[in-house]
């Protein structure tokens, strides 16, 4: 390939010689950082399904409990390209259209959410904040 066939197909890209599509290279990408994520930690749907069900089946950034499939999304508080985990301390229900929306956005909706409903939100879905919160998941492994 030369250079100007480069430089006209935007969409191509070279990896040891080879043309790819970049969205093909982007997915092998995001799939890798998923599959890094769960390495790390990640939920179960019966974690999941007690999340919604505790917030009342709400997107928690809009409160519209209207889901495609009728369950909201799961939003990575921690983005899972900056590093976040699949862990259900890292998730939260949003819409589709707040999950979207938020972008690179690190923000816990959850603690509006019940500092709003004088709701205490259970500690097993709390971020941890501090060395011996750190320290305690560990021995508590």
């Amino acid at each position: 390939m030369n250079i100007e066939y480069k430089k006209l197909n935007n969409d191509i890209t070279f990896i040891n010689g080879a043309p790819y599509y970049k969205s093909y290279c982007y997915s092998r990408m995001r799939s890798a950082k998923i599959a890094r994520a769960k390495d790390v930690a990640t939920h179960t749907e019966e974690e999941w399904f007690e999340m919604v069900d505790y917030f009342d089946h709400l997107c928690l950034k809009c409160y519209s409990s209207d889901f495609i499939g009728g369950l909201p999304t799961k939003d990575h508080i921690i983005p899972i390209h900056e590093g976040g985990t699949d862990s259900i301390r890292n998730i939260q229900p949003l819409c589709r259209e707040c999950n979207v929306s938020t972008g690179r956005e690190i923000y816990d909706y959850r603690v509006d959410f019940c500092n709003g409903n004088d709701l205490n939100m259970p500690p097993k879905w709390c971020m941890i904040n501090n060395i011996d919160d750190i320290i305690n998941q560990i021995i508590n492994v």
